[in-house]
């Protein structure tokens, strides 16, 4: 593997685990949330191919055909008679679990295996060293629409962002929203070729926001807790502080019950959380009913 691909395969990594992920923060003593633990972030099965697998390949060859039809990949299109389901994926992170159905060479796809529905893509075959400097993005976006369409994936969702990511590859984010707001743990991800219109990778987040809370908090209180806080530290020398309602999944960055460098765990319920940053990029969630600190983050 060349150093460039490499790096792309890595960059996507980290894309998917900044829905999840922030840095340890210093002050804590908020309300404990049941954590979800685990051993692992992603655990695989092997399963042996049966006959009962047949509806699972049957799907993972609509979705290739859908692939090769849109692609203008350099190579002849793989043969379907190719793939098989020999791997079960269980994301623990997103408490989702997939079959992989794959041929080892071009393709895999995570179809979910409560109903088969679309998890998941990656390319194994997709050249990194194209550019996609002069494109013009009405067509990178009429590109991308299409294949989403295409994917049957959820027409609910609205295309939040769509901009380049590195060489060939751009990405777009297709959200839930809710009152403005939009859900991006409720979502799809697409790292993409604009080029060879052929997808890099694909993520389907699938944590629906079911909580249906008051908006009790105003900005003025989210800040005053901030401050409070932070009142012994560093962080509350900077007067300055941002303010947005967004999604967040809970999670125990700043818990009195966690100890410092100890692995962040989450909290599956999505809440709405007035966000509070100061301009040193560090940020406290705090429930928008019950006005509780329900986590933080300090992206680097």
């Amino acid at each position: 593997m060349n150093m460039k691909k490499f790096f792309i395969i890595f960059a996507l990594i980290v894309l998917l685990l900044l829905l999840t992920f922030g840095c340890v923060l210093a002050s804590k003593d908020t309300k404990s949330f049941e954590y979800q633990q685990y051993e692992n972030i992603v655990d695989t099965y092997s399963i042996s191919t049966r006959a009962s697998q047949q509806d699972v390949i049957q799907k993972g060859n609509e979705i290739l055909d859908i692939l090769n039809a849109n692609s203008l990949a350099r190579t002849a299109n793989p043969s379907n008679d190719d793939y098989t389901v020999e791997k079960i994926i269980k994301d623990n992170n997103y408490n989702t679990q997939s079959y992989l159905y794959t041929n080892n060479k071009n393709y895999e796809i995570q179809l979910d295996t409560t109903d088969l529905s679309l998890t998941g893509i990656n390319s194994l075959d997709i050249n990194y060293n194209l550019s996609s400097e002069n494109i013009d993005k009405e067509y990178v976006q009429e590109y991308i629409n299409s294949i989403y369409t295409n994917l049957n994936l959820d027409s609910s969702y609205k295309l939040v962002y769509l901009e380049k990511f590195d060489g060939a590859l751009w990405e777009a984010d297709y959200q839930k929203e809710y009152d403005g707001i939009y859900n991006p743990y409720e979502a799809v991800k697409i790292i993409f070729s604009p080029i060879e219109k052929k997808i890099a990778s694909l993520k389907v987040f699938k944590m629906k926001y079911t909580a249906n809370q008051q908006n009790n908090t105003t900005k003025e209180m989210a800040k005053s807790t901030f401050n409070t806080k932070f009142a012994n530290t560093k962080a509350n020398s900077i007067s300055e502080l941002k303010t947005e309602i967004v999604f967040i999944r809970p999670n125990n960055l700043v818990d009195s019950n966690r100890d410092d460098g100890s692995k962040a765990l989450f909290n599956n319920n999505i809440k709405k959380a007035w966000k509070v940053t100061n301009n040193e990029g560090l940020s406290l969630y705090i429930d928008i009913e019950s006005g509780e600190v329900i986590g933080g983050e300090q992206l680097r």
